[in-house]
């Protein structure tokens, strides 16, 4: 599926919609990762003047090609016993239902402005958070802050 979610302060925003606190706060080593996660609701750094991201959504069997994307990153997440999450950005976003249980999310970065962004879901019980490409707004590190604050 492809979404057109309209972008707000640089990120792009994968969580659980029942949580009370939705969005997650950015501390210096989040943005020099290029992501800012805590259990169920990770959020991932985009250019500051992209206004409107195009988003393909799929749930796949194993990792992506990243030979397309300018980035990529890995962080675990787990889709409730709903199955809803919801994309989007501050401003608005989309529910959509994906099958219980624990992923591998990868967030790829389109290179250039014709391709979409990705985000693919793949089942996986143990992921270890990784940034699989550098570009801009992602920087491989030798440590992963993982314990974001709610915003």
């Amino acid at each position: 599926m492809e979404l057109k979610i309209p972008i707000s302060y640089g990120q792009l925003c994968v969580f659980d919609p029942s949580f009370d606190a939705l969005y997650n706060a950015w501390a210096d080593e989040h943005v020099a990762q290029g992501f800012s996660w805590r259990p169920s609701s990770v959020s991932f750094a985009v250019d500051d003047d992209c206004a409107l991201a195009v988003v393909k959504v799929a749930v796949a069997d194993g990792p992506p090609q990243l030979d397309a994307a300018e980035s990529a990153i890995r962080t675990p997440f787990v889709a409730a016993a709903t199955g809803t999450v919801e994309i989007g950005s501050i401003l608005s976003g989309f529910e959509v239902t994906l099958p219980p249980g624990p992923y591998a999310l990868y967030f790829l970065t389109p290179r250039g402005e014709t391709q979409p962004f990705q985000l693919i879901f793949v089942p996986a019980d143990e992921v270890t958070p990784a940034v699989l490409k550098e570009g801009r707004n992602a920087k491989i590190q030798s440590h992963y802050l993982m314990d974001a604050s709610p915003a």
